[in-house]
């Protein structure tokens, strides 16, 4: 049957509120697994110091916080499937597009990977994040994982602008 003439068929809102718990709870999980177990590392470059400068009192480190790209990428892989999921646009499986193919999933992992170095390195937190600032107290694991889910629930509602071409906007 060709895709045009598919019947559409509509998520129901108990599947959208069981996908969402499944993929906060993971998300969440991975968070504090993250915080917790996997740490930074101090690569002394003054290049990548410069690079992500943000002032004195702000961002200034040379540690790389591999907990954030882990979680950044964790977190855009997943919305991937979550949006999938969540919307019933998957023929045959939960990684591929709507045209059954690879790319967009694979394109996914590979823009979350290059963007994490453009804005989310900022934007998540890690202890080491003031490090060689003014004030070089870090931050402890409880105020990383608080910022972060400020910052991970705002993506969630982010996601959930994927429905709207599924139901009131369609």
């Amino acid at each position: 049957m060709s895709r045009s003439k598919e019947k559409t068929v509509l998520p129901t809102l108990g599947w959208k509120i069981f996908t969402s718990i499944l993929y906060i709870a993971f998300n969440l999980g991975f968070m504090i697994y993250s915080v917790y177990l996997i740490p930074s590392t101090d690569i002394k470059s003054e290049k990548f110091r410069a690079f992500l400068y943000r002032g004195e009192d702000i961002y200034n480190t040379t540690w790389l916080p591999w907990s954030n790209f882990y979680f950044y990428l964790i977190v855009n892989v997943t919305g991937f499937v979550y949006v999938n999921m969540s919307n019933l646009n998957c023929n045959r499986n939960l990684i591929q597009s709507g045209k059954d193919r690879y790319f967009d999933f694979i394109c996914a992992i590979f823009v979350a990977a290059v963007a994490f170095f453009i804005g989310p390195i900022i934007i998540l937190r890690s202890s080491q994040d003031l490090d060689s600032t003014l004030f070089t107290v870090p931050y402890s694991e409880r105020a990383v994982l608080g910022y972060n889910s400020i910052w991970f629930c705002c993506f969630f509602v982010g996601l959930q602008f994927t429905h709207l071409d599924r139901g009131p906007m369609r």
